[in-house]
């Protein structure tokens, strides 16, 4: 058992393993992108069922985050990270193995149970633990190494689905996110359960907190900031290469232009924390760029410059999700978990929503068409973080006539 004077070494590794788990969890979230035509076609898909897996997703993380927020303080967020990510691994399996479609959709439910829901929100919250004075830099950091994940899965997936189809994809995305979890596994049993420093254990969640936190109007606005800056960007990587697959007729093009994002993004989470400025204002600033850019590459049926524009969106709208999170979790030190709940359970109930959107769209006009939602989605996103900005100028205001009357 590592002895508590070793506690900020011990708290540097924890905070690289987590890190590294994220690639595992890329890994996994870059599966259906790749393997979704192919699936459509297995399964005979077609209008709004084309989404529905992706929606099976985020209804398990849903269900996740909703039946796990009572958990807050009672068990170690170590514990969490570490059964969420083996359980995630025998699922993708399965998924490997199936051959019927309703297990399939099953063990997708799972994949975001745990995934999406359990990994993600702890994940997330242990980082902003580990780091309560720095946590913009690390949480950008714990989604830049998922965007490197990102960046580099989707081209070896497309190799190995050349070879093993869409079955190998699964299993070598397993394969991934076990090994991803090993160091951080190791780190934890060595540790064993001493207390260390900047880890306290959290305050169990009562209703009281969970009114304060509803009642605060900036975390509304946040939420909504969330939900769109997500499903823009959950949009965009799902259909991505299916739209350029089908669409423009270059699917080695959609494979470069999703591969360009993540690198554009992974560089955005590493740059942003060290630019001048409230994340806020940095989100809004990003955003709003990215909606010309979205509706420019959409309308110019071009996919050099689909490439070209999910690079400039990476880099100026990259950033968004992770800085929505921070902003919400930082206020809560020592109570991390169910802010980051929350704010993960609004990005899947996009991500539930927008798959079957954009299908039914497709079904009914086009898919060249439903894609356009993206940068409606994007512009949004960037108003709610103008909105939160003015709210922020009107609350100290509303403090200080409060304090002098």
């Amino acid at each position: 058992m590592i002895p508590i004077t070793s506690g900020t070494k011990v708290i540097r590794h924890l905070t690289h393993s987590s890190m590294l788990i994220r690639i595992g969890h890329a890994a996994v979230m870059a599966v259906l992108p790749v393997v979704l035509s192919d699936l459509i076609l297995e399964f005979s898909l077609s209008g709004g069922r084309e989404g529905i897996m992706s929606s099976f997703i985020s209804l398990g993380a849903l269900t996740a985050l909703v039946s796990s927020i009572f958990l807050q303080g009672r068990v170690r967020k170590s514990l969490v990270i570490i059964v969420a990510c083996l359980i995630t691994s025998v699922v993708l399996a399965i998924i490997g193995i199936s051959r019927n479609f309703t297990l399939i959709l099953t063990c997708f439910f799972l994949q975001g149970f745990f995934l999406g829901g359990l990994l993600d929100a702890y994940n997330n919250a242990y980082i902003v633990d580990l780091n309560p004075g720095n946590s913009e830099r690390y949480v950008l950091a714990l989604h830049g190494w998922f965007g490197i994940g990102g960046l580099i899965t989707p081209v070896i997936f497309l190799q190995a689905m050349l070879h093993t189809g869409w079955q190998g994809v699964f299993y070598l995305a397993a394969l991934i996110m076990f090994l991803s979890t090993l160091p951080f596994t190791i780190i934890c049993i060595k540790a064993g359960k001493e207390t260390l420093p900047g880890i306290k254990v959290e305050t169990k969640l009562t209703i009281v907190a969970i009114k304060e936190f509803f009642l605060n109007k900036g975390n509304l606005i946040l939420l909504v900031a969330v939900f769109f800056a997500f499903a823009a960007h959950s949009t965009h990587i799902l259909w991505l290469i299916h739209y350029m697959t089908t669409v423009l007729n270059s699917p080695d093009y959609g494979a470069i232009a999703l591969s360009c994002y993540w690198v554009f993004c992974t560089t955005s989470r590493f740059l942003v924390p060290h630019i001048p400025g409230k994340p806020m204002l940095k989100f809004t600033l990003g955003m709003f760029p990215s909606v010309i850019f979205l509706t420019f590459g959409l309308l110019s049926g071009s996919p050099l410059v689909m490439v070209i524009i999910s690079c400039l969106y990476g880099l100026f709208g990259g950033h968004g999700v992770p800085s929505l999170l921070n902003e919400c979790a930082r206020k809560y030190h020592g109570a991390t978990t169910f802010p980051s709940m929350i704010v993960i359970l609004s990005m899947h109930v996009a991500g539930m929503i927008m798959p079957v959107l954009i299908a039914t769209a497709a079904w009914r006009f086009s898919l060249q068409n439903a894609i356009l939602l993206i940068p409606f989605l994007a512009l949004f996103a960037s108003l709610s973080g103008l909105v939160f900005l003015f709210h922020q100028r009107r609350e100290p205001r509303a403090e200080s006539k409060a304090a002098s009357s």
